[in-house]
């Protein structure tokens, strides 16, 4: 697959609540070179949950944010507690089911656009 840009890997979705699983899942992506890793969290997820999960991946030391849903909120405001609380950046927004036009970048205009329309 070298002459491919980008290999996305979407691990099970399993509870973070479970400390071994995550030390197995950074073990499993430790031997991957040139890893970028995005964590992808729901907004429609509350919001203290959202910084309970991030906590709890962070031994994953991921590169930046996956919001999805946000077609699926009225709380989208809390995009701005999470760029506000977080040190990771929201490479992502997506807001459907149509891959890849629902799929936007985490640029400030879309941010924008996401909260404010």
């Amino acid at each position: 697959m070298s002459h491919l840009d980008h290999i996305l890997i979407d691990t099970p979705g399993r509870s973070p609540y479970f400390p071994k699983y995550i030390l197995d899942l950074k073990n499993l992506l430790s031997g991957i070179a040139d890893l970028h890793v995005s964590l992808v969290l729901s907004m429609t997820t509350d919001i203290n949950d959202i910084f309970l999960e991030l906590g709890l991946y962070q031994p994953l030391i991921f590169d930046g944010l996956v919001m999805t849903k946000a077609d699926e909120t009225c709380h989208k405001a809390r995009l701005v507690s999470v760029l506000d609380e977080s040190e990771t950046p929201i490479e992502f927004i997506c807001s459907g089911q149509e891959i890849p036009s629902d799929i936007h970048p985490g640029s400030s205009e879309i941010l924008f656009n996401q909260i404010f329309n």
